[in-house]
């Protein structure tokens, strides 16, 4: 969170949380996101989503391009860390 907060500020950034829990559980996953301090938003029921980005294991952080593609996720080992893949995904749409 410490990231999102860092590019709060900068529009062509945004940081978007996804979860497979559908809106009979809204409630208790906006106290939950209360509760842990997440400040961006979050699509409840996103079950297509995360099967379309192959999203296996919980949590998984990504950094998806301005064409969809996922360029980073918290699971490809050596690749770098996450603000180094979203200063190379901010240089591409310059």
């Amino acid at each position: 969170m410490k990231v999102a907060k860092k590019y709060k500020k900068n529009d062509k950034v945004v940081f978007l949380g996804v979860t497979s829990e559908d809106a009979s559980t809204k409630k208790k996953t906006y106290a939950f996101l209360k509760k842990t301090g997440v400040k961006f938003k979050v699509a409840i029921g996103a079950r297509k989503t995360m099967k379309g980005y192959k999203i296996k294991y919980l949590p998984t952080t990504m950094v998806v391009g301005a064409d969809g593609k996922v360029l980073w996720h918290n699971y490809m080992n050596g690749e770098g860390t996450l603000e180094e893949a979203i200063a190379k995904a901010l240089k591409a749409v310059k």
